[in-house]
């Protein structure tokens, strides 16, 4: 603040700040070294008027700046569970007088346990981050430029469960065909939307060529087939629900082959015993067979 006057007499002291605002710490507008704090950023004209102890006076005016902040916002879309979380930083300068360089801060809500991809970082304009869950997050962006003010926003930002592709098949003989497929609940578990798309591929390894039997079809939530072959089958069932989120899965579903029956006999007269030689073959996979016989 201001000196006294060549003789030592007390000062008092006026202060016009130019702007509307509130003083704080028990200042106000006679303190010799007043705190003020501005409503709103801008320039302003500060006067202050000193009377010494014969009433002379002085004045003096110079222009004071309150530092308008940055103004910090973004924007992401949601994004299905282990897909990437695309930020689109829209933050801007702050009204003047501002300084034109801009730093950033992002705290993605989660503790730290997603991580950020493509060579992107916490101070990244525009990261690209992956979440280790689906949730939905306070992400944090605090925006700070060349005159060391910070402003920061808070957003949500959602990550959507994916669905989980499950279905349920028991194990057939061959002449027993078509085989029911059954992916309704809980088989698949619904995500953060309802599962609307089924897929099914019951060729994934190139023997398990079939046919749909009328009223069936590959992209039913339940369906029906018939192999061509027996024997040990991957199938493959991908669902999509209505965020696009998908899951699949392959479960391996079992054909039994058939066993032939045959036999020779050795034919006999009235009276006598009649010798029935069983010549029946077993599955390829030797399973222990039963006889029922009619005579």
């Amino acid at each position: 603040n201001s000196d006294t006057d060549p003789i030592g007499s007390a000062l008092s002291y006026s202060w016009n700040m130019g702007g509307a605002g509130i003083y704080v710490n028990v200042t106000n507008a006679t303190s010799e070294d007043p705190e003020y704090r501005y409503n709103a950023c801008g320039a302003y004209l500060v006067t202050l008027i000193i009377i010494d102890g014969n009433t002379c006076n002085d004045t003096i005016s110079d222009s004071v700046y309150v530092y308008c902040l940055p103004i910090p916002d973004f924007e992401a879309d949601p994004v299905c569970e282990n897909s990437p979380t695309l930020f689109n930083n829209l933050s801007t300068l702050g009204n003047y007088p501002s300084d034109p360089s801009l730093s950033y801060l992002w705290n993605m809500g989660d503790g730290g346990a997603g991580q950020y991809l493509s060579g992107t970082g916490p101070t990244d304009p525009h990261p690209e981050y992956l979440f280790d869950t689906c949730d939905t997050y306070n992400v944090t962006l605090t925006v700070t430029d060349g005159n060391n003010c910070d402003s920061s926003i808070t957003i949500p930002v959602t990550v959507w469960c994916n669905p989980q592709a499950g279905f349920y098949a028991e194990d057939d003989c061959f002449d027993d065909q078509p085989m029911d497929f059954d992916a309704s609940s809980p088989n698949t578990i619904a995500g953060d939307a309802n599962v609307s798309s089924w897929i099914w591929t019951m060729n994934t390894d190139g023997n398990g060529t079939g046919t749909y039997p009328p009223g069936s079809d590959s992209t039913s939530e339940t369906t029906q087939y018939s192999f061509d072959s027996c024997g040990i089958h991957p199938v493959k069932l991908l669902v999509i629900d209505d965020n696009g989120c998908r899951d699949s899965t392959i479960q391996n579903v079992e054909v039994y082959c058939e066993p032939t029956a045959d036999f020779d006999v050795i034919e006999a007269c009235l009276g006598d015993t009649t010798i029935f030689i069983n010549n029946s073959d077993t599955d390829p996979i030797g399973s222990a067979l039963s006889y029922s016989w009619n005579m």
